[in-house]
C-alpha cells in the first residue's frame, strides 16, 4: 500500500482483491498481525456479513507476529550488550573507507573480510542471526571498534567487552534456536502415519457412515444462545463437546487454529 494504513483503506485494499478473483463471500478467515488498524478493518468485513460467523471468531492475528513480541520480551535481558554489538557493526558497515579498515584487520588476524547485516525488529529470529555470525568476528571486531572509540575520546563506557559476546553465565543462550524436528520425532511420527494409513482403509465406510449421522446429529441439536459472545472460547466449546462430535470437532480445531503467516516483513 503506497497510501496510510487506515482501517478504510486497508479494507478497502482487500475488498477490491477478493472482488477481482469473485470470492468476497466465501473467506474462512483473515490473518492480520496486531495492529488496531487491522482489528477495525475487520469489523469493516462483518458490519457488511463478508466473513462467516459474524467474524468474530475468523479474524486469526498473525502467528509470526505474536513469536516476535514473545522473543523481543526476553531480549530485552540482555539489551544493553545487543545494543553495543549492533552499535558496533553498524559503525563499521556504515563507511567505506573504514570497512577498508576493518577488512585489513580481519586479513591481519586470518579472517575473510566480510559485512555484517543488523538485527530488524519485525524477524523474530534475526538478533540470533546477527550475532551467530559475528561471534567468529568477537574479538577482531571489539578490538577494532574499541581502539577507534579510544581515538575519538569516547568514554571507555561504550566499548566492547567479552560479556558482551554473551560470556557471562546468567545469559548464555543455546547454540541454535529450536527450529528444526528432531529426527526421532519424524521417525515415530512416520511409523504412526504408516500404522494408521494400514488400518483406515477398513474403516473408511464405517467412518462416513458415523460421520453423517454426527452432522445430522448436530445440525438438530438445540445450544443455549444466552453464552456471553465477547467471553465465549469456541475452541474450548468444540474441545468440551469432543466426546459428542468427534469428527466436527476435529473438524473445527483444523479449521479455527491460527494459520501459519505469509508476510514477508516477518
Amino acid at each position: 500500500m503506497d497510501f496510510a494504513h487506515t482501517a478504510d483503506n486497508i479494507f478497502a485494499v482487500i475488498l477490491s482483491v477478493l472482488e477481482t478473483y469473485g470470492i468476497t463471500h466465501r473467506i474462512l478467515s483473515i490473518t492480520l498481525d496486531n495492529a488496531s488498524a487491522n482489528t477495525k478493518s475487520i469489523a469493516l468485513f462483518t458490519e457488511r456479513n463478508i466473513l462467516q460467523a459474524v467474524g468474530y471468531f475468523f479474524h486469526q492475528r498473525c502467528t509470526c507476529h505474536i513469536i516476535n513480541l514473545v522473543v523481543q520480551s526476553g531480549l530485552k535481558e540482555v539489551s544493553d550488550r545487543i545494543e553495543r554489538i549492533r552499535d558496533a557493526i553498524s559503525w563499521i558497515d556504515s563507511s567505506n573507507p573504514r570497512f577498508q579498515e576493518f577488512g585489513r584487520h580481519c586479513t591481519l588476524n586470518g579472517l575473510r573480510p566480510r559485512p555484517f547485516q543488523t538485527d530488524m525488529p519485525v524477524r523474530w529470529n534475526s538478533t540470533y542471526l546477527m550475532v551467530k555470525n559475528c561471534l567468529e568476528y568477537d574479538t577482531t571486531i571489539s578490538g577494532f571498534y574499541n581502539m577507534k572509540l579510544a581515538e575519538s575520546g569516547c568514554p571507555p563506557a561504550q566499548s566492547l567487552t567479552p560479556d558482551d559476546w554473551f560470556g557471562g553465565d546468567d545469559t548464555e543462550p543455546s547454540p541454535e534456536p529450536d527450529t528444526q524436528p528432531l529426527p526421532t520425532s519424524w521417525s515415530i511420527l512416520k511409523r504412526q502415519k504408516k500404522d494408521k494409513s494400514a488400518s483406515s482403509s477398513s474403516s473408511n465406510t464405517r467412518y462416513a457412515a458415523s460421520s453423517g449421522a454426527e452432522l445430522n446429529r448436530f445440525l438438530e441439536a438445540q445450544f443455549d444462545a444466552d453464552e456471553n459472545t465477547q467471553n465465549f472460547d469456541l475452541l474450548l466449546w468444540w474441545k468440551t463437546y469432543s466426546y459428542r462430535y468427534p469428527v466436527l470437532s476435529h473438524l473445527a480445531r483444523d479449521i479455527l487454529v491460527i494459520p501459519v503467516s505469509t508476510v514477508s516483513s516477518e
